[in-house]
């Protein structure tokens, strides 16, 4: 995907010659940015660079959050071993684990998700118009480089907006600006990159039990 980005653009994949594949493409981008900047051959980034660098920045990210709410460092270290424990997987003789590194797809989307998430507690930590244009931004971007990661951050800034709502932290007008341009990017992006072309048998739907609750059960 990445080498389709930066020989045909966005729109044509070298899997499907001559066709137009929608897709979430953001994340495949930026690893070919990595790609065309240090020269390095496609398997190269995505082995190695890409989830090395992507490690560093997660926890980079991450650490900022976590000073937003608990200041002490001990709050910060807690969370980092937070990310290293829920980041292993046993292997099949249980003798030890490993440190699991998701694809450089992943790995990048966590880039923009956490950078948004972090916009927007500044953005409501201030009231600041650049925090929360960065926080729409981010945003789009983070549906456009994984649309189930998009849908995941709308719902949970959705609902931290509506309890600082409730808390009167925010008024309802600082509100809806941000989740209005968000809805909006969203719908934008959806139509322009990821409506599935005629030849497609695919379309959008949204599963009743999406989580796979009480399956085979009346409940």
């Amino acid at each position: 995907l990445s080498n389709s980005i930066i020989h045909f653009g966005p729109w044509d994949s070298l899997s499907s010659p001559g066709y137009q594949v929608p897709y979430h493409w953001f994340s495949a981008a930026a690893t070919a940015l990595i790609q065309n900047l240090i020269g390095a051959e496609p398997f190269f980034v995505t082995t190695l660079v890409a989830p090395i660098l992507g490690v560093l920045v997660i926890v980079l990210l991450v650490s900022a959050v976590v000073k937003e709410f608990v200041p002490s460092v001990v709050g910060r270290y807690i969370a980092l071993a937070g990310i290293l424990v829920g980041s292993t997987i046993p292997l099949a003789r249980r003798d030890f684990q490993v440190f699991e590194s998701f694809a450089p797809s992943n790995i990048l989307s966590f880039f923009w998700s956490l950078t948004s998430i972090l916009c927007l507690i500044l953005f409501s930590k201030h009231k600041r118009t650049n925090f929360g244009c960065l926080f729409v931004l981010f945003s789009v971007l983070t549906l456009l480089a994984k649309v189930p990661h998009g849908l995941i951050l709308f719902v949970f800034s959705f609902l931290y907006l509506m309890v600082l709502s409730i808390l009167k932290s925010l008024r309802i007008r600082e509100i809806l600006p941000p989740v209005v341009f968000v809805l909006a990017g969203y719908l934008l992006i959806g139509f322009v990159f990821l409506r599935p072309s005629p030849w497609q048998d695919r379309a959008f739907s949204f599963p009743v039990n999406s989580a796979n609750l009480a399956v085979n059960s009346a409940w």
